[in-house]
């Protein structure tokens, strides 16, 4: 068990707006004691991030819960590349995960070019691409967690981060220019 991977996906999956039938408490407990039982199961019902590590997993010849597939997709550094060509791929598993087909029509409809880092495509891509709207838009867009406390009697508090400015063309190129160089730093 790579408890390493399991931490790094736990905070990633708590930020996420979390499947009803995840028990966000495992998580919690998880990253605030220690003690990964469970942790897997729980990660497994996020169809989205459990599909994307899936994938990974089949393309690297690792386990879905290792490390280099939990940071090619968080992180998104040169092992991510492998996945862009397998988008036909991730789209089967989709389906095995459960996907609705209302999800799936938009999928295959709107094919990435290359496949994102999850933070950045949640952030930046799946409140457009999706088309929230309203409150819903909002709560997607500053849903960014930064931290995590623990707190007495081990409940955890999270602290979350907020979408201030969209940034000019110049902006976001020198941002892409500092991830392309965080992401040679982690390959």
């Amino acid at each position: 068990m790579d408890t390493k991977a399991l931490q790094l996906l736990s905070r990633f999956a708590l930020s996420a707006n979390c499947p009803t039938n995840v028990d966000r408490s495992v998580l919690e407990k998880f990253l605030a004691e220690g003690g990964a039982e469970g942790v897997e199961a729980e990660l497994k019902k996020y169809k989205y991030l459990y599909s994307h590590l899936r994938l990974l997993a089949e393309l690297l010849g690792k386990p879905e819960f290792s490390y280099e597939v939990a940071a090619a997709y968080i992180f998104g550094n040169r092992r991510l590349k492998v996945a862009t060509e397998s988008y036909e791929r991730l789209l089967e598993i989709f389906a095995e995960q459960g996907v609705a087909g209302d999800k799936m029509a938009f999928f295959r409809e709107h094919r990435p070019t290359i496949f994102q880092p999850n933070h950045l495509q949640h952030v930046l891509g799946d409140v457009a691409a999706l088309g929230l709207t309203g409150g819903l838009a909002e709560k997607a867009k500053h849903n960014c967690m930064v931290s995590l406390e623990q707190r007495e009697e081990g409940a955890v508090a999270t602290h979350w981060g907020k979408v201030i400015a969209a940034l000019s063309p110049e902006e976001e190129q020198e941002l892409k220019e500092s991830i392309r160089q965080m992401q040679e730093a982690w390959s």
